[in-house]
C-alpha cells in the first residue's frame, strides 16, 4: 500500500488503491481495485479518523469531499472511499459512453464481462470493503467515526450490521431506512408539498396569495392544468412541469416561498408568469425543458443495479403506478421507476433479511433528518428511536429543513459536539430558532429563481425567455445552488 499526493477540489489529499476480493466469500478469487482518499489534520492532539460515505448509490467519494476540510479542522484525519462500481473502484460503465445514463449495448457488455459476479456489486460488498479497510487503517488506540449522508446512511447501517460495535461513533444524516429509499419519489415529494402548503395556511401573507386552504388551491391549479390551462408553460405536460418545478424546490428551507409562488404564478399564468416559471424550471427541472442534465461522474448502472435488487422491498411496479395516480404533486419518477423495474435485464440479487434491519448496536450514534426532507421523509423513520434507544444514541429532527439539513450551522454544531465527545449529552437548543419558516421570500431570491424583482408579483421585468437575461442573477442562495446541482446531476433524484 502506497499513499501518493492527489490534491482535488483545492484540498491537499493522499490517495491509495487497495485490491479487495470481488466476492468476499471467496477471498482467494478475483480482486478489484478499491480507491481511498485521505485528508490529514494538522491539529494536535488528533482526535481520530472519520470515514465519509457519500450518497447515491452511484457517486464516487468526490461527491462528499467538500466536508473533509471541516472535519480536519476539528482534529480528524478524513478517509473518503469510492464504493465498488464507482469512480476509481472498478466503475460500472463502458468506454466511450457516459455512465450517467444506461444503454442496452453497455448493459449487455457489462453483463458479459461480470456475469454472475454482478451480484457482488451490492451494498453488502461495499460494506465489507469499508469494514475490512477501516480495520486495516485503524491506528492503535485511535478512534474511528463513520459519517454517512443519504445512501451513505444505508451503507453505514449495513456496515454496523456486519461489523457491530467496531466504530466509536456513527453519524447518519438524511437517513435512508434499511429497506431502502428512492423508489417512491413522487410520494415523498407530495408529502413535503402537503406540509409546506399546510405551513402556508397558517401564514397571513401566504394565505393572501393562495387562499385560506392553500392545498385546495393547488389541487384546483392542477385540475385546470390538466384541462389545458397555462399550456404555454409546457403544452399538455404543464401539470408535469409544475410538479417538476415543485419537486426541485420543495425540501429546501429557503426555497419554500419559491415553491409556493410557483403555484401562485401557474394559477395566474400571464406571459410574465410563464417566463418566470420557465426560468426556474430550466434551473431545477431542466429535463422538462429539453436541457442536458448530467453534470458529474455517476454510475447509473450501479444505481439501478442496487435500487432494483435492494430497494423494491415488497413494492411492485403496479403499486407505484397506483400510488402516483392518487398524488397531487407527481413529477413522474414512480412511473419511470416502474418501467425500469419491468425492463431491467440483469439478474436481481438477494439480501439476507437480517441485513435489512436497523443494526442492533449500542454504538454512540447521532441521527439527523429534516422534517421537510423530500428524499428521505421523516415519516419513513418511524421506529428508529426504538431501534436505537441508548443514552448516547440521539435522533434529531431539524425543523423545516430538507435533505441537506446537516449542512446548516445548527446541526453542524451538534455534529461537532458529538464527534468530539460522543458520550456527552447534546445541546439541541439551537433547533428552536428553525421553527419559523419564511414564506414571503426576498427580491434577491426572486431575481435568482425567477429573474423577476418580486417573488410573487410581476412588478419588474421578467428575465428569461429563451435564455438568461442580464437581470437574471447568478444563484447564491444555498438552497437554490443545491437544487440546481441535484438537477444537473441526474434526471431523477439520487440519494
Amino acid at each position: 500500500m502506497t499513499w501518493t499526493s492527489c490534491n482535488r477540489q483545492g484540498l491537499p489529499l493522499l490517495c491509495t488503491t487497495l485490491e479487495v476480493p470481488l466476492d468476499w466469500s471467496r477471498p482467494e478469487g478475483q480482486r478489484i481495485p478499491y480507491f481511498v482518499q485521505k485528508a490529514t489534520t494538522t491539529k494536535s492532539p488528533k482526535l481520530g479518523q472519520i470515514w465519509l460515505l457519500v450518497g447515491g448509490p452511484g457517486y464516487s467519494g468526490d461527491g462528499i469531499l467538500g466536508g473533509a476540510q471541516w472535519f480536519t479542522s476539528l482534529g480528524f484525519d478524513v478517509y473518503v472511499p469510492d464504493y465498488r462500481g464507482t469512480g476509481r473502484s472498478a466503475p460500472l460503465g463502458c468506454d466511450g459512453e457516459s455512465a450517467s445514463s444506461t444503454s442496452q449495448r453497455c448493459l449487455a457488455e457489462l453483463a458479459q464481462i461480470w456475469g454472475d459476479d454482478l451480484a457482488s456489486f451490492s451494498t453488502t460488498g461495499a460494506a465489507l470493503d469499508l469494514g475490512k479497510t477501516i480495520e486495516r487503517f485503524r491506528e492503535p488506540g485511535g478512534k474511528v467515526f463513520v459519517f454517512g449522508a443519504s445512501y451513505g446512511t444505508y451503507l453505514a447501517n449495513r456496515y454496523m450490521n456486519l461489523f457491530p460495535e467496531r466504530a466509536d461513533g456513527v453519524v447518519l444524516a438524511g437517513i435512508c431506512p434499511p429497506t431502502g429509499c428512492s423508489v417512491r419519489a413522487d410520494r415523498t415529494i407530495d408529502l413535503v408539498a402537503r406540509d409546506t402548503f399546510a405551513a402556508c395556511s397558517s401564514d397571513a401573507f401566504c394565505t393572501s396569495k393562495l387562499g385560506s386552504d392553500p392545498w385546495q388551491t393547488l389541487e384546483a391549479v392542477y385540475e385546470k392544468l390538466r384541462h389545458g390551462h397555462c399550456s404555454a408553460l409546457a403544452g399538455a405536460q404543464s401539470d408535469v412541469a409544475l410538479s417538476g418545478i415543485l419537486g426541485g424546490t420543495l425540501g429546501e428551507r429557503s426555497l419554500a416561498p419559491v415553491a409556493l409562488a410557483a403555484a401562485y404564478r401557474a394559477d395566474r399564468c400571464d406571459p410574465k408568469d410563464v417566463t418566470a416559471l420557465k426560468a426556474l424550471g430550466r434551473q431545477v427541472a431542466p429535463w422538462i425543458f429539453g436541457l442536458t442534465t448530467s453534470n458529474q461522474p455517476f454510475s447509473e448502472y450501479l444505481y439501478m443495479h442496487i435500487v432494483m435488487s435492494e430497494f423494491f422491498d415488497g413494492i411492485t411496479p403496479d403499486d407505484l403506478r397506483d400510488e402516483a395516480a392518487r398524488l397531487t404533486v407527481a413529477p413522474g419518477y414512480e412511473e419511470s421507476m416502474a418501467r425500469a423495474r419491468e425492463n431491467w435485464p440483469w439478474p436481481l440479487y438477494e439480501t439476507p433479511s437480517e441485513l435489512k434491519r436497523w443494526a442492533p448496536v449500542s454504538t454512540p450514534m447521532l441521527m439527523i433528518n429534516g422534517t421537510l426532507d423530500s428524499a428521505t421523509p421523516i415519516v419513513d423513520l418511524a421506529g428508529i428511536e426504538e431501534a436505537f434507544p441508548g443514552a448516547t444514541q440521539t435522533f434529531v429532527r431539524v425543523p423545516n429543513e430538507g435533505h441537506g439539513a446537516f449542512q446548516q450551522s445548527c446541526p453542524l454544531a451538534i455534529v461537532a459536539d458529538f464527534v468530539q465527545d460522543p458520550s456527552a449529552p447534546l445541546d439541541l437548543g439551537c433547533l428552536s430558532a428553525l421553527e419559523t419558516l419564511d414564506l414571503r421570500g426576498s427580491s434577491d431570491l426572486a431575481r435568482q429563481a425567477f429573474g423577476t424583482g418580486d417573488l410573487w408579483e410581476n412588478t419588474a421585468q421578467a428575465a428569461m425567455a429563451e435564455g438568461p437575461a442580464e437581470s437574471m442573477e447568478e444563484p447564491t442562495d444555498p438552497g437554490l445552488l443545491r437544487a440546481i446541482e441535484n438537477a444537473r446531476s441526474a434526471i431523477r433524484p439520487r440519494w
